[in-house]
């Protein structure tokens, strides 16, 4: 994606491979290692870059910080995260693909590109990525929100929103260190949606406060950023 924050990982992340669905475990190793099984395998590097954005998103903002190292701790926000790490996954695909198609990392990669661009247009153009003709996303939400607080993994929903996210980060890839400061409030767990959000603007520095703040308007919740005036953050916790 883009590049880290100076300082953001004191620890290396370790991959292996599972035979479930991928994840980024809860609990470092025995060395502080963040540990990452992708369900990849052979060749499918599409897959491996698929999968690890994902996983490597989570890392990125904070996934783990305030759960215990089993989890059990539930979290209301936590399709939000997964929605922006399926945003991190279709990013990294196209832009993957437009690298290698200008300077491959060495000839046995021929083709990878073309298999890689493949698959992206194959994912943004499923049908239940689309809303539906005239339906705002502000009424999406309304509709969605309660269900996928509940199941953070109704993946068919949050990928409705990670497809219109998508432009935010194309616009700047920089845009992704914003997400180092994700989930810093332990009452991030459980908060409303606009809280959360208008949390996450806060805590985000100034030069990275624009993609949040573009993701408010997205949602129609931008009335929780300071108006030009200087007013103040209207979110408060619940």
């Amino acid at each position: 994606m883009a590049r880290l924050p100076p300082g953001r990982f004191a620890a290396p992340i370790v991959v292996t491979h599972t035979d479930g669905p991928p994840v980024a475990l809860y609990g470092r190793g025995s060395a502080g290692e963040y540990r990452i099984r992708l369900h990849a395998r052979d060749d499918n590097w599409h897959l491996y870059a698929y999968e690890f954005a994902h996983e490597l998103c989570h890392v990125l903002s904070n996934y783990d910080a305030h759960v215990p190292a089993g989890g059990g701790v539930r979290r209301d926000n936590q399709w939000f995260e997964e929605t922006l790490c399926e945003t991190a996954s279709l990013f990294t695909l196209k832009n993957l693909a437009r690298n290698w198609e200008q300077a491959l990392p060495g000839p046995e990669w021929a083709g990878e590109a073309e298999r890689l661009r493949k698959f992206f247009d194959l994912l943004i153009a499923e049908g239940h990525r689309r809303l539906p003709p005239e339906a705002p996303l502000a009424g999406w939400l309304r509709d969605n929100e309660a269900a996928l607080r509940a199941n953070p993994y109704l993946r068919e929903k949050n990928e409705v929103l990670a497809n219109l996210l998508l432009p935010l980060f194309e616009h700047n890839p920089e845009n992704w260190q914003a997400l180092g400061y994700m989930n810093l409030d332990p009452d991030d767990a459980r908060s409303s949606l606009r809280t959360y959000l208008g949390r996450w603007y806060t805590n985000a520095p100034l030069e990275h406060r624009d993609v949040v703040a573009g993701v408010l308007a997205l949602l129609s919740l931008d009335d929780v950023v300071p108006s030009r005036a200087g007013a103040r953050l209207t979110a408060s916790a619940e």
